[in-house]
């Protein structure tokens, strides 16, 4: 009974020493991550995602895991409530003062039919106008990242964003729910 006690404990010890912890969050510490999740949800009809944005707060992190684990776990903790450590999912982190990083950003978060004129209102462009304009003042103490991955509902992006001083990360996905 001891080494199956053991066994339980070393499992559960193994498990969290290689996973962030999550919990939801109703609302962000900044305000403009807020706004980020309500135009991405206004422009649903273009992206057509029908989950809810993870906002989420980080509750433990180990000090010498990298970002992209975090993030991965992020996603995967948005997607299933599960904090988990997560494979079969690919993350890249972003400068936006690069060229092109914002537009790779921006098709990560809503697909690529975002770049289509035909698809996109004149209220929609006004939109992700200011979907851009916000990001562009995250400066500083913010990572961005963008990512996929593939399962048996099919092929999903994904964006993210995460506020290293209020330890808060926002999800935005990109799927078709069918």
């Amino acid at each position: 009974m001891k080494s199956l006690l053991l066994l339980l404990a070393t499992f559960v010890v193994y498990h969290s020493a290689f996973a962030a912890s999550f919990d939801r969050v109703n609302v962000m510490h900044d305000e403009r991550l807020d706004r980020l999740v309500e135009i991405h949800e206004s422009l649903s009809h273009v992206h057509g995602y029908c989950g809810n944005p993870g906002r989420l707060q980080i509750t433990a992190r180990r000090i010498n895991e990298i970002w992209e684990n975090t993030v991965k776990q992020a996603v995967y903790f948005s997607n299933t409530g599960v904090n988990a450590p997560v494979r079969n999912m690919k993350v890249n982190e972003l400068d936006l003062r690069k060229r092109g990083s914002v537009d790779q950003f921006i098709s990560a978060a809503f697909t690529e039919n975002i770049q289509d004129p035909t698809r996109l209102s004149g209220a929609d462009r006004q939109a992700l106008s200011s979907f851009i304009a916000i990001m562009g003042t995250l400066r500083g103490d913010y990572r961005f990242y963008i990512g996929g991955h593939q399962n048996f509902l099919g092929p999903a992006t994904f964006a993210v964003i995460v506020d290293l001083v209020n330890a808060e990360v926002l999800v935005l996905q990109a799927s078709y729910c069918e």
